[in-house]
């Protein structure tokens, strides 16, 4: 009898799942959010994913390495994504996705180099490394890592209400800092790719002091520098629902007033899921957002 248990053979994650829609569109590169945590993956972006394809969008939905304490991993899918998809894409991600999402439109602006590394070991800040893939797979029990491999497709984006709410304040001598990456960022910033980012946790700083998700951010970066994994996209739109509880507004006005040229554009009533949800009153801001960027 013929051997047939390749028909049941386990295998590792997808690294990406694909949504077809129109070839003439940019490709919609999806990061799920789930502050960076093991036990959220790209399952809960697939109704959204699936209504984006619906609209004519090719959509993307990317995966990536979980393992508290390792952001390098996590980043080095990311940026394994962007390699490997087309140069016409829009980012797109939503709460620690929407932190990815601006993360990986600066890295395809050239903002973020060889610059993420595993943990400094003696309490210093880590230097540089990997951009390799992660070495060897996650032992039984630990988070399952899953690399984000090639796709290509087509892109797009659109809009609706405006205004570019950005205030926040922050210490000075986080301020000085931040200043001086933007001007540095501004003369570094190679071509950028359209990105949105949907209640995003944008400033691992706040995010930290507010203690989201009880130590969200500690836990994803661990002994490593936040330094590298701030994003440092200059030109970015950002969407957030006013009665968020879970990403604070706050966070993305803190983002946005260190980088003046990008967009907030506030939904009055909205939560922080309802940006994902195809049935919501602040869906249609999405999509106005996204055929925006097609205009």
């Amino acid at each position: 009898m013929e051997d047939r248990s390749v028909l049941e053979r386990a295998a590792r994650p997808a690294d990406a799942e694909m949504y077809f829609g129109d070839p003439r569109r940019p490709v919609i590169a999806l990061i799920h959010g789930g502050f960076w945590r093991p036990e959220y993956d790209l399952t809960h972006l697939r109704p959204m994913a699936s209504a984006l394809a619906d609209l004519g969008w090719p959509v993307a939905l990317l995966e990536y390495t979980r393992i508290p304490g390792r952001p390098d991993l996590m980043v080095a899918d990311i940026k394994r994504a962007m390699d490997s998809l087309p140069d016409d894409i829009i980012v797109m991600g939503h709460s620690a996705g929407g932190h990815l999402a601006l993360w990986a439109a600066g890295y395809r602006a050239g903002l973020h180099g060889d610059n993420t590394s595993g943990p400094a070991t003696d309490g210093s800040a880590a230097g540089t490394v990997t951009s390799g893939p992660p070495g060897g797979s996650a032992a039984a029990g630990e988070a399952v890592a899953t690399g984000a491999a090639g796709m290509a497709g087509g892109h797009a984006m659109g809009a609706s209400a405006a205004g570019n709410e950005a205030s926040g304040e922050a210490g000075s001598g986080a301020a000085q800092t931040a200043a001086g990456r933007e001007a540095m960022a501004r003369q570094s910033e190679g071509p950028q790719v359209p990105v949105i980012a949907l209640a995003p946790v944008a400033d691992l700083e706040l995010a930290r002091e507010l203690n989201l998700d009880e130590g969200a951010v500690q836990d994803f970066l661990g002994d490593h520098s936040p330094e590298p994994y701030q994003p440092a996209v200059s030109r970015a739109t950002i969407i957030h629902g006013d009665d968020d509880v879970i990403v604070p507004v706050s966070v993305s006005e803190r983002y946005l007033s260190r980088h003046v040229e990008g967009r907030l554009i506030r939904v009055p009533a909205a939560g922080h899921f309802a940006l994902i949800d195809p049935h919501s009153e602040a869906w249609p801001v999405v999509i106005d957002e996204l055929n925006r960027l097609l205009a």
